[in-house]
C-alpha cells in the first residue's frame, strides 16, 4: 500500500494565505500606531487648549482688571462730594465684582489650586482695602462739611469783633481831622484829642489782633501736614491772651460783646471743635488713606508676580507639552515606517 506523499514545501495556496495574512497583520499594526500617535497628540493638545492656555489667558486678565481697580482707588480718595464718591464707589464696586468673577473663572481653568495660594489673598485685600477706602473718604467728606461750617463761624465772629471796633477807630479820624483843620488851637481840645487817641490804641490793637487771629485759623484750616498745626498754635494763643487783655481796656458798652465774640474766637482755635483739631483730623484720614493706596499697590503688584508666575509654568507645561507631541510624532513615523518596510518585505 502506497503512503500519502508529504509535501517537502508550502504550495502557492499556503503562501499566499500565509503572506495575506501577515500583510493583515503589518495594516493592524500600522493602524493599532496610527490610533496610538492620535490619541497621544489629542491628550497633549487638549492639556494646551483646555487647561494651561485658558488659564494664563484667565490670569492676565485677572491682572490687568486688578491694575484698573488700583488705578481707580486715588480718584475716590479725591473725590470732592457725596455725590462724587457714590459715582466713583460705584464704578470701583463693579470693577470688583468684575474681578470676583474672573477668579472664580480661573479657578474653574486652573488645574492645580495650589497655584492659586498668593492670588485669591491678594484679591480679598484689594477688597477690603477698597471698602475701608470708602469710609475712610466719607469720613473726611463729613470733616471737610464741618469745617465749612466752623469757616462760617470764623467769618461771622471776625465780621462781629471788627464791627464792635471799627467804630471807634473811624471816630478818631473824624477828630484827627478836624484838629487837623482846626490847626489845633486851644489846649482843651489838645486833651480831648490825647484822650481820643488814649482810647482808641486797644481798638486799633485788637483789630490787629483779630485780623492776625482770622489769618493763623486759615492757614491752620488748610495746613498741609499735622507737623504745621503746633507751629500756628503759638501765635494763636498770643493773639487770644492779647485780645482778653485788651478787653479791659476797652469802654465798658463794648467789654461784653468783645468779650463774646474772643470766646466764639477761642472755641474755633482751641479744643476738639475747633479748626486746628478738624483740620488735624482731616489730615489723618488722607494720611490713612494714602497708606490704604500705598497698600493697594503693593497688592497690584504682588498680584502681578503670582499671576506671572501662573503665565510661566503654563508656558512651560505648554513648551513641555510641544516637546511630548514632537517625541510621539517621532516615535509613530519611525513605528510606521517600520511597519511599511516589513509588509514590502512580507509581499516580496
Amino acid at each position: 500500500m502506497k503512503g500519502t506523499p508529504v509535501p517537502t514545501s508550502l504550495s502557492v495556496r499556503w503562501r499566499l494565505l500565509l503572506a495575506f495574512f501577515g500583510i493583515s497583520a503589518f495594516a493592524l499594526l500600522a493602524a493599532a500606531a496610527a490610533m496610538w500617535a492620535f490619541m497621544e497628540l489629542g491628550r497633549v493638545v487638549e492639556r494646551t487648549t483646555a487647561e494651561r492656555a485658558p488659564a494664563a489667558l484667565a490670569s492676565l486678565e485677572l491682572s490687568r482688571q486688578a491694575e484698573r481697580i488700583v488705578a481707580a482707588a486715588p480718584a475716590l480718595l479725591a473725590a470732592a462730594n457725596e455725590a462724587a464718591r457714590a459715582e466713583v464707589a460705584a464704578g470701583i464696586r463693579a470693577q470688583l465684582a468684575r474681578l470676583e468673577a474672573l477668579l472664580a473663572g480661573l479657578r474653574n481653568a486652573t488645574p492645580d489650586p495650589a497655584a492659586l495660594g498668593a492670588i485669591e489673598p491678594a484679591v480679598a485685600g484689594l477688597g477690603h482695602n477698597l471698602e475701608a477706602l470708602d469710609r475712610l473718604v466719607a469720613d473726611r467728606l463729613a470733616i471737610a462739611r464741618v469745617k465749612e461750617t466752623l469757616l462760617s463761624r470764623l467769618s461771622s465772629a471776625v465780621i462781629g469783633a471788627q464791627r464792635l471796633v471799627t467804630p471807634g477807630i473811624l471816630v478818631l479820624d473824624a477828630q484827627l481831622a478836624a484838629w487837623r483843620r482846626a490847626g489845633a488851637a486851644g489846649s482843651g481840645a489838645g486833651e480831648d484829642l490825647a484822650r481820643a487817641v488814649a482810647a482808641s490804641v486797644p481798638l486799633q490793637k485788637a483789630q490787629l489782633e483779630i485780623a492776625a487771629m482770622n489769618d493763623n485759623l486759615l492757614k491752620a484750616a488748610d495746613a498741609s501736614s499735622p507737623a504745621d498745626l503746633p507751629l500756628l498754635s503759638f501765635p494763636l494763643a498770643r493773639s487770644l491772651r492779647a485780645l482778653e487783655a485788651l478787653a479791659s481796656d476797652l469802654d465798658s458798652s463794648l467789654r461784653d460783646r468783645f468779650l463774646g465774640r474772643v470766646q466764639e474766637l477761642t472755641a474755633l482755635a482751641e479744643g476738639p471743635g475747633g479748626l486746628p483739631a478738624a483740620r488735624e483730623r482731616e489730615l489723618a484720614t488722607l494720611g490713612r488713606g494714602e497708606g490704604l493706596l500705598a497698600e493697594n499697590a503693593t497688592l497690584s503688584r504682588g498680584l502681578t508676580e503670582a499671576v506671572d508666575r501662573l503665565v510661566a509654568a503654563s508656558k512651560a507645561d505648554i513648551a513641555a507639552a510641544g516637546s511630548e507631541a514632537r517625541a510621539v510624532r517621532q516615535v509613530s513615523t519611525g513605528v510606521l515606517a517600520v511597519v511599511v518596510l516589513a509588509s514590502l518585505l512580507s509581499s516580496v
